[in-house]
């Protein structure tokens, strides 16, 4: 049972941070000699899509009962996740998994380069006050969180990369991207009902924990977010992701 505690624990921190949450938990989920791993983490985001929920309660049924510009980003941004995610998912059924792996890890370095880059360049060209919730900003967000299911890409990362290198400001563009991952997972989920995806007590228990441990971690980011200035924001999430992918390479 502790295992699956650390599983949780796993989910409800990294979900949020650009380190691929589910590459860690493929990693730990076979060191466990579990029989289908992916099909776990997959099964643990709904715990901290379930966090997301809770902790904007209020600006999800805001969102539902008065649609505003994030509402139809959001939306305008799945649509695209989805269709980008579709054809990728299905290629991936092409190859090996340690394949799919590899590039994923690889995309990781780069988001990771790419947050730093951010960094340098906002610094004096963008001023980090930007919430416009564009239709191009919808389509550029959207295409990078559709490329997040190769394993070992961060969904979180690329989204985060999207909204910041556009100019968002922290705690907007964490909101967002929290908001982005709901209806996602909602999809991730269906492919695992057709995967016919076998049932565990102890799943359940790693599902509480990760949502625990999921509402916590959002109130710690966007405390930071708060606190940190927009560049150090973009180097701090840059190098977490360099930090990630190389753990997963070591």
């Amino acid at each position: 049972m502790l295992e699956f505690i650390i599983l949780g624990i796993i989910q409800g921190v990294l979900e949020w941070l650009p380190v691929s949450s589910e590459g860690f938990l493929v990693i730990f989920g076979s060191l466990m000699s579990l029989p289908n791993p992916i099909d776990l983490a997959l099964y643990l985001h709904l715990g901290t899509m379930f966090a997301v929920l809770v902790y904007f309660r209020s600006r999800v049924v805001d969102m539902i009962k008065k649609p505003d510009k994030q509402t139809f980003f959001v939306g305008k941004a799945t649509v695209v996740s989805l269709a980008v995610a579709f054809p990728i998912y299905l290629g991936l059924k092409w190859v090996s998994e340690s394949i799919a792996y590899n590039a994923g890890s690889v995309f990781l370095g780069l988001t990771g380069l790419g947050l730093i880059a951010t960094g340098f360049l906002i610094r004096k060209t963008l001023s980090g006050k930007r919430a416009s919730f564009t239709d191009k900003d919808a389509l550029y967000a959207g295409f990078l969180q559709g490329l997040a299911v190769i394993p070992g890409l961060s969904r979180s990362g690329v989204t985060m990369f999207a909204l910041l290198s556009r100019g968002y400001k922290q705690d907007k563009a964490l909101e967002t991207s929290f908001l982005m991952s709901v209806p996602v997972v909602l999809a991730a989920q269906a492919v695992l009902a057709l995967n016919n995806f076998g049932f565990r007590i102890e799943y359940l228990v790693a599902l509480l924990v990760s949502f625990v441990f999921g509402l916590i971690s959002i109130h710690l980011l966007l405390d930071l977010a708060k606190k940190l200035n927009f560049s150090w924001f973009c180097w701090f999430f840059g190098v977490l992701s360099l930090s990630a992918f190389l753990f997963l390479n070591l």
